[in-house]
């Protein structure tokens, strides 16, 4: 989360705070820990829905895996994804050799729950495709199969 994030955060929580202190009556007892859940929620939901997706400036290479005969390349790069909640939106690109260059195509965006660092992504290579597999995921491993012939 960026600087602007967090201070749009705690200003809704201090209004939120400050709503609930001024509706409950002075005679009566303030739940303290309802406030503390009421604040922890604002911030979880606050966090999901105001996730930066622009493209442009966050746009992040986690991983490139060519192929061993050097034909293919994979590329995951994150988009956007949520400081709190773990999700990750993901673009999974492909490429074919022609001649020295890589003609990268994207084939796939993801939003998952798992983690994103380079040792939680596993590549098995097909006569025909690639496996892609997301390991450390929220329930369990996560794969998907790209066929070179559905991309090219």
């Amino acid at each position: 989360m960026d600087i602007g994030t967090i201070f749009k955060i705690l200003i809704i929580m201090i209004i939120i705070a400050v709503l609930i202190y001024f509706t409950i009556s002075q005679k009566e007892k303030i739940n303290v820990g309802l406030l503390i859940f009421v604040l922890i929620f604002t911030t979880i939901i606050i966090d999901t829905a105001t996730t930066d997706r622009t493209e442009k400036s966050n746009t992040k290479k986690i991983i490139e895996e060519t192929s061993s005969d050097g034909r293919y390349k994979v590329i995951i790069s994150i988009i956007g994804s949520t400081g709190l909640t773990g999700y990750s939106d993901l673009v999974l690109s492909v490429g074919v050799k022609q001649d020295e260059d890589y003609i990268i195509k994207e084939y796939l965006r993801c939003h998952v729950h798992c983690w994103t660092n380079e040792e939680y992504f596993n590549f098995e290579w097909l006569n025909d495709g690639v496996k892609i597999i997301f390991l450390g995921c929220e329930k369990g491993e996560l794969k998907y199969r790209i066929y070179w012939e559905d991309v090219f």
